[in-house]
């Protein structure tokens, strides 16, 4: 089967899908693959152990040596105002540059949730690995986002992110993300003053079929922001208490409030793996981003 792959090397590579009889959509019922190891014990890791996966912003974004498809604006359904489903078997290189140092992204055929593609991320075993695209199309103060996403297997001390919302408070890095420890959660960061944690809300990850992640983040509020799974809200963090790591924030009030997004990036992200046997794929599918909750794209 045909792949369409993004290369962070020099040399990027296109190739240009064949359609093939017979392709459909894959479904929730695909086989789960094998764990890393059968015996792993279930884990209860909380945010406090698992540091914070915000990437720190980039100085330049990897551009392509080779020509790329500049495809018409993507369709989006309001109130979402950028959107990718991949299905015209490429990304959108006028909304999104894609991002891959040490790692992969590939528009694929062979796992989809919708339609004849979707994104596959792989990422190698070295610390500061992206496999990510990044927009500024669309940002703000109260953002909100949904997907489609396919783990494999379980994560195991990754320290990751499958989506990060970057800032900039007068020359210093802040940011939120959607972050992934054994479990999700959402991440905060900041350099000055220093400050990084996650929120005490832990969701476990589905593993072995599409699940829809929706959230809303709300950088300049500081609290009030949300996670769903499937369309069931599964979190929600208000911060009346304290962070995991036992702090009240860099306000004093349980918030962390910063300035607004000026980029997002979606995709799969890590910092560091303290496994010897680390995790690596994930697929990706429906992206949407908005001003308001998009929702999920019906099976």
């Amino acid at each position: 089967m045909k792949k369409i792959r993004f290369y962070s090397q020099a040399n990027w590579l296109l190739a240009v899908a064949t359609s093939l009889s017979g392709c459909g959509n894959s479904t929730a019922n695909e086989a789960v693959e094998p764990p890393m190891q059968a015996s792993m014990p279930p884990s209860s890791t909380t945010a406090a152990e698992v540091p914070n996966t915000l990437p720190a912003p980039s100085a330049s974004l990897t551009t392509p040596a080779a020509p790329i498809p500049a495809l018409p604006p993507s369709k989006c359904t309001p109130p979402a105002l950028v959107c990718e489903d991949f299905e015209e078997g490429a990304i959108h290189t006028n909304v999104w540059t894609m991002r891959a140092p040490n790692g992969l992204l590939e528009v694929v055929q062979d796992r989809v949730a919708h339609g004849k593609y979707a994104m596959h991320t792989n990422t190698n075993q070295n610390s500061n690995s992206q496999a990510e695209l990044v927009e500024t199309a669309f940002l703000g103060g109260n953002f909100f986002g949904r997907m489609n996403v396919y783990f494999p297997i379980k994560p195991r001390n990754a320290h990751a992110s499958l989506f990060s919302g970057i800032g900039n408070d007068q020359g210093n890095y802040t940011g939120m993300s959607i972050s992934v420890g054994r479990n999700l959660f959402i991440g905060y960061g900041r350099d000055n003053p220093f400050f990084d944690t996650g929120s005490n809300a832990q969701v476990t990850v589905p593993v072995g079929r599409w699940f829809c992640i929706e959230w809303n983040l709300r950088p300049v509020e500081g609290s009030n922001n949300h996670l769903w799974i499937d369309g069931v809200e599964v979190a929600s963090f208000l911060f009346g208490d304290k962070f995991s790591n036992g702090s009240l924030g860099p306000t004093g009030d349980g918030t962390f409030r910063i300035p607004p997004f000026t980029e997002a990036r979606v995709g799969w992200s890590h910092t560091s793996h303290n496994d010897p046997d680390p995790f690596t794929d994930v697929w990706f599918d429906d992206i949407a981003l908005g001003p308001e909750r998009i929702g999920c794209v019906p099976p």
